[in-house]
């Protein structure tokens, strides 16, 4: 969904005399009509824009900017980003259209447009494949040359409305067989017949218009990440480096405020398969620079800059096909601060049953039973869980005598607690709403690794705080090396975030909470520099 100040934009393609500057008419009438302002980009391959002049006499007058001499994807794509810029902020209209050569390529007209999109409030709206269907059927002395058919394709492929016009002009027969190609062509994009370009004028007010769909490259051919089509311009054909494609689908996403890097990064990271290329501008919460990035082949680049102006913070991403509402999820989980807990929530809540049924490692039982000991000692009789998991620890707790009170992020693990008959409530252990004092213990494995270390002084604060004075914590925790980030190993996905300390900084972050009562190791057998795991169980301090 574009939002409400973004000014959409809307491409019309299709090759020369398909109906294009009709049905942009009809559109522009469309908006003056509800007292709209609309604002055309013409592009013209000669020196005389022959379609403006159709649209000047066609009506009311509509501020038109016009590309002369060359062809908008390639030896003038370099203007559209200052075409576009004067007629928005010259004009502050309400859309934009773009109307194309007949021998543009969609795929280099939406790279230029997003490109644009990057320093203007603008985002691609819908991109209109406009087909001649007596022309796309054409046979003998009519038919189209083998280029003219593999553009008029591509065309067709990225679109996210195929009209196919003139449909008068062909029997029933025809504009079915017609309308199977463009279907075969694109399985996605909607298909609607039209005469004289009269699509239904609602189209144009949707701005939440699909965006374009799949093309293929070549025949038989899905662009991917691998892909390396050169770009270079065939002599023999001005247009012939359209053939290289990588991106044909756009999402722009206008940023609401500083964001964290390290999160960013991962978000990048993870980003779905079909998106093959990004790229945009972001202010950092944890940075006092801005800073342009960009996405290609799975490689993330960052620039230092200083815009000179007012510039959004903004993402676009190129793709294929890709679930456009992933993306919005996880920008505003960015937004919101809480990224890394999302990405964890639908990893637990994905790989529960795996975790509720593996067998539980022999240390581990050991660990249990050194702070069931301890509790003993100290008369416990409360005790809360933090990142309980599918509750199995919590019911050996709870058989040893104690009342314990389970919480964990994800829905999935709190629901089988309570199929155990736990008192299990979904929280984040950075937020336990619990009275100061509640409990005579709190206990912790391999909850807490989870936490980034700039929020882990707080997240130890609240856990000090829902403890009794004299109570006792166990944490543990994989040690022993410093490192913080998403595990790229990690079977896991989402893969998940890793916060590790070596053992003298995890010293002196806990000790500033807590007293240490023991802090040991468990090694593994030549583990070298891999991590240990770190036994540590704290007290409260008594004093008030």
């Amino acid at each position: 969904m574009i939002a409400k100040t973004t000014i959409p934009i809307y491409v019309l393609s299709g090759f020369l005399g398909s109906g294009k500057t009709t049905m942009l008419r009809r559109a522009l009438d469309a908006y003056n009509m509800r007292g709209l302002r609309p604002v055309v980009l013409m592009n013209e391959l000669g020196d005389v824009n022959l379609d403006g002049a159709a649209l000047a006499a066609g009506g009311e007058a509509v501020p038109t900017a016009e590309l002369l001499g060359g062809c908008i994807c390639c030896s003038i794509r370099d203007d559209v980003g200052l075409q576009l810029h004067e007629l928005v902020t010259a004009y502050a209209p309400d859309a934009v259209f773009i109307e194309s050569t007949g021998v543009a390529h969609p795929m280099e007209i939406m790279d230029a447009v997003t490109e644009a999109s990057l320093y203007l409030p603008i985002a691609l709206a819908g991109l209109v494949a406009v087909v001649d269907g007596a022309f796309l059927l054409g046979e003998g002395a009519d038919a189209p040359t083998a280029k003219t058919r593999r553009l008029l394709r591509d065309q067709v492929r990225c679109a996210s409305l195929v009209a196919l016009n003139k449909t008068d002009r062909l029997s029933a027969e025809r504009a079915d067989r017609a309308e199977a190609t463009l279907r075969e062509w694109n399985p996605h994009a909607r298909i609607v017949r039209t005469v004289r370009g009269n699509l239904d004028e609602g189209y144009w007010f949707e701005t939440d218009a699909a965006a374009p769909v799949p093309a293929v490259a070549s025949e038989g051919h899905i662009c991917g990440d691998d892909c390396r089509h050169g770009r270079a311009h065939d002599r023999g054909d001005a247009h012939g480096h359209h053939a290289a494609h990588e991106h044909v689908s756009v999402y722009t996403r206008f940023l609401n405020g500083p964001i964290d890097s390290g999160a960013f990064e991962a978000f990048m990271k993870s980003l779905p398969q079909g998106v093959y290329r990004a790229k945009g501008i972001a202010t950092f919460s944890d940075t006092a620079s801005r800073f342009l990035f960009q996405y290609a082949y799975k490689e993330l680049d960052f620039t230092r800059i200083t815009p000179q102006g007012e510039v959004n913070d903004v993402a676009v991403f190129l793709g294929e096909a890709f679930p456009k509402d992933e993306l919005e999820a996880g920008i505003a989980a960015l937004e919101r601060g809480t990224y890394y807990r999302e990405r964890m929530r639908r990893s637990y809540d994905r790989y529960a049953e795996e975790r509720d049924t593996d067998e539980l490692q022999g240390w581990k039982t050991v660990e249990r039973d050194r702070f069931l000991a301890a509790l003993r000692a100290e008369g416990a009789e409360t005790l809360l869980e933090v990142g309980a998991g599918p509750g199995r620890d919590s019911v050996f707790f709870r058989e040893a005598g104690l009342a314990v009170t389970a919480v964990d992020l994800s829905p999935e693990m709190v629901r089988r607690c309570r199929e155990k008959g736990l008192d299990a409530l979904v929280m984040d252990m950075a937020d336990l709403r619990f009275p100061d004092g509640s409990f005579d213990a709190v206990y912790a494995l391999n909850s807490l690794l989870h936490i980034p270390k700039a929020e882990l002084p707080d997240v130890l604060a609240g856990i000090r705080r829902v403890l009794k004075p004299g109570g006792l914590f166990y944490m543990g925790v994989y040690g022993g090396v410093d490192s913080e980030g998403v595990w790229e190993q990690d079977e896991y996905e989402p893969k998940r975030f890793f916060a590790m300390y070596a053992d003298e900084p995890m010293r002196d972050v806990v000790g500033r909470a807590f007293e240490i009562v023991h802090f040991g190791v468990v090694a593994y057998a030549g583990s070298g520099k891999r991590p240990h795991f770190q036994s540590i169980i704290l007290r409260k301090s008594t004093a008030v």
